[in-house]
């Protein structure tokens, strides 16, 4: 029965054979340095397989019907394959789960950020399979045959159980054999007590309205680590250095989340999100944060002026989220600029290096009334042109510099507390490398001493710190823990305090470690608290939604 059907079949099974060794070359020709693009195709023919022994299985009386489909079905899952395997870096550097990078981030990768170079790509390969198809008819090659079958079968077999059984394994790189040799420990989180109404946050009820006598510079680098920020300073005779010298600077200070947004929007509500940062939709997973008491919204009670800035042509969300006075960005954009270095990432984001909004910032504090904040996200961290700058820190202690120039000419340094932090750590390190979660952080002012601090803070405590320096007061207790998030798309969470530290991946009611540790018990206990406080944002947003 099964070699009658192939044989009326012979078309669709002649197409899904070629299907596959399209796929196979088309990603060695795109990305041929990459391992697991051979290990993942094996998921991509396992699909075009199901596809086609489906279609053998209907009852002829169908066929027509049926062979409409799977010209159909066919089509939009080699879109979907060929879409994926351009975006292959993103994948493997932002260590993305596969699977979730074809289907729930589709629209974001295709609508928002597919360069017109990819459509290109995607336009001619499908050119290239429907030409191929067109002339299957006068392909006479014979394929059926007793070695084909048994071929045919064991590849069956093997597919079936890795996609099926193990998926794991060739979709995901952090479990798949082939790619890493990390070991991971299953810890199962069922039966864990439960703790009702859990969340981490800080405050604004222990300040009594005293913020001090301050105005404030935020500069937050783009994915500069703490080692990294370290090595560049004592390596540096320039203007890093000469500022700690009056410099209040911390040793142990980390975020909790790999990436910008979740980062920034943490140090503004010192409260931290359970979530990774760019899942959609954002509503269901972040909607709270816009009701929740900010920084902005503090200062904004006090007569601050407050200026947020970042070199894009579109304020992301955490700026459009929060009650910023007034939002400093790229208002006409040209890759032409003859003044600033600009480009276009993508089809969804222009950005130019941080100077260009830096002329605006500078009137935006002259015009100010009484004590302003600037809140400046730095963009050439997340990509510039080679010939800029080597290293984006260069560029960022020139910048520094010269906004300590212009507030001293204006008169207002000597009343301005400056800020260099990092949003997040080097995150295409390996996200389980604890040095990625680590930071700099160091407050400016010309009267301060210089001071060191090696106690464990993080973003939560960013707000404390800054009121508490403002103030000449103690500083925060300490923080016992952290739990950390990994890049979007990754899974990965994890949990560190002094004596402890440890990260995996979370899946449902499984934590997979990607060491073992003797113990587990607390690993449980940890990674029950932190679903908890997935639980709860998730409500706190849907309650939000309704207001």
């Amino acid at each position: 029965m099964l070699v009658e059907n192939l044989k009326d079949h012979n078309t669709e099974l002649k197409l899904t054979i070629f299907a596959s060794i399209f796929l196979i070359l088309f990603k060695l020709i795109y990305y041929k340095r990459y391992d697991f693009i051979f290990v993942n195709w094996f998921a991509e023919t396992f699909v075009l397989l199901s596809i086609f022994l489906v279609l053998i299985w209907i009852p002829k009386f169908f066929n027509k019907k049926f062979k409409i489909s799977f010209y159909v079905i066919h089509f939009v899952t080699i879109i979907m394959f060929v879409v994926t395997s351009i975006f292959i870096y993103q994948s493997y550097v932002a260590k993305y789960n596969l699977v979730k990078l074809s289907l729930p981030v589709f629209y974001h990768f295709v609508l928002k950020l597919m360069p017109i170079s990819a459509y290109v790509k995607i336009v001619v390969s499908l050119a290239v399979i429907a030409l191929t198809m067109f002339l299957f008819k006068k392909f006479k090659f014979k394929i059926l045959n007793k070695h084909f079958l048994c071929l045919f079968a064991l590849f069956l077999i093997l597919t079936g159980f890795f996609v099926v059984v193990k998926p794991d394994y060739i979709t995901n790189v952090y479990f798949s054999p082939f790619l890493y040799s990390d070991a991971y420990t299953k810890v199962s989180l069922k039966s864990g007590v439960e703790i009702n109404n859990a969340e981490i946050s800080q405050g604004f009820e222990n300040y009594d309205g005293k913020i001090g006598d301050y105005n404030y510079f935020i500069m937050i680098m783009e994915g500069v680590g703490f080692e990294e920020f370290t090595n560049y300073t004592s390596n540096s005779t320039r203007y890093f250095n000469a500022m700690k010298e009056n410099s209040f600077e911390f040793t142990n200070y980390h975020t909790p989340n790999l990436d910008s947004k979740n980062s920034l929007v943490l140090m503004l509500l010192s409260e931290f999100i359970p979530f990774e940062s760019y899942i959609f939709p954002y509503s269901n997973y972040h909607e709270f944060i816009k009701f929740d008491p900010s920084l902005v919204e503090y200062l904004n009670l006090k007569n601050y002026s407050t200026i947020g800035a970042l070199a894009l042509t579109f304020p992301t969300y955490t700026f459009r989220a929060l009650p910023f006075d007034s939002i400093v960005k790229i208002e006409n954009f040209s890759v032409n600029d003859p003044d600033f270095s600009c480009q276009k990432s993508n089809r969804n984001e222009d950005w130019c290096e941080d100077r260009y909004v830096l002329g605006g910032v500078k009137e935006e504090i002259l015009k100010a009334e009484g004590k302003w904040f600037v809140f400046q996200e730095m963009i050439l961290g997340h990509n510039f042109k080679d010939n800029v700058y080597v290293s984006p820190l260069p560029y960022y202690e020139d910048y520094i510099e010269d906004v300590v120039s212009f507030l001293n000419e204006s008169n207002e340094l000597d009343s301005t507390i400056i800020v260099v932090v990092s949003d997040h750590g080097h995150k295409w390190r390996r996200q389980h490398d604890k040095n990625c979660f680590e930071i700099p952080l160091m407050f400016y002012n010309p009267s301060f001493n210089k001071k060191v601090n090696d106690d464990l803070y993080s973003h939560l405590s960013f707000k404390d710190l800054l009121f508490a320096i403002s103030l000449n007061q103690s500083l925060p207790i300490p923080e016992e823990e952290l739990f950390l998030v990994g890049h979007t798309l990754s899974n990965e969470v994890g949990y560190y305090n002094e004596n402890f530290f440890f990260n995996g991946i979370l899946k449902g009611n499984n934590y997979y470690l990607f060491k073992n540790y003797s113990n587990n018990s607390l690993v449980k206990d940890k990674m029950v608290f932190f679903r908890q406080l997935q639980e709860n944002a998730l409500v706190k947003s849907k309650e939000s939604k309704k207001v």
